[in-house]
Formats: C-alpha cells, structure tokens, sequence
C-alpha cells in the first residue's frame, strides 16, 4: 500500500492565468499537490456585493477552472464584509445550478457574510 503526501498551500494575491491567457490576480488561493482547488474574493469596504461583482467573479473562476492550473478547482468563495444585495445571491445560484449538470466541471460558489467578527457560509 503506497501513502500519498497531501500538501495543502494557501497563497495570498495569486496571479493565475486563465485559459484565456488572462492573469487574475486572486485575493486567496489554496493549492493541493501543485494544483488550485479553491479561490476566494473579499469586499472589505464600499457597498452591497452586486450582481456584476459576483458576474465578474463568476467569469474569473470559470477561466481559472478552465485553465492548465485550474482543473482540480472545486470551490470558490465570495466573502463580503458590506453584504450582499438580494440579486447578486440569486444570481451566484443561479451560475452554481447552471454547472450542476456536468459532474467533471462542478463548481461550488459559495458566499461568506463577516459581521462583527462573525461569519457564515451559504452554498449558493
């Protein structure tokens, strides 16, 4: 029986290039074996997420999970500090079922709420 070594690495202000050979510069990475599994986003100031932010956000992911570092991706992750307005959660639902029908290119987009020190997840 061979053990495998699982390292896992988390990388503040990574650029990763897409498949479109466009650099994302990614407030938070975290990688396994050389490979990204996750990314995240925060808004720590200004207003309400929007629908464009998570658009934005959406389209960041899919070119990273579409890119040669991206294939292991699974979970990206839009924390705010301000909230988020309605329809910008509708719409990160929305993208995540858009994903659910093909199971090699699933993506879990998450929400992270921080308020006073506190937070919490919501799987969109």
């Amino acid at each position: 029986v061979s053990s495998m070594y699982h390292k896992c690495e988390i990388i503040i202000n990574e650029t990763i290039p897409g498949k479109s050979e466009k650099n994302h510069k990614v407030p938070v990475a975290v990688k396994s074996n050389g490979m990204y599994i996750a990314i995240a986003f925060n808004k720590p100031i200004g207003n309400s997420v929007t629908k464009r932010d998570v658009n934005r956000f959406y389209q960041i992911t899919v070119d990273v999970k579409n890119g040669e570092h991206g294939t292991q991706l699974t979970d990206a992750i839009y924390g705010s500090s301000v909230g988020f307005k309605g329809e910008s959660l509708v719409e990160l639902e929305r993208l995540s079922k858009e994903r659910e029908d093909d199971p090699e290119n699933t993506l879990n987009f998450k929400a992270a709420n921080f308020e006073n020190r506190i937070y919490f997840v919501t799987k969109c």
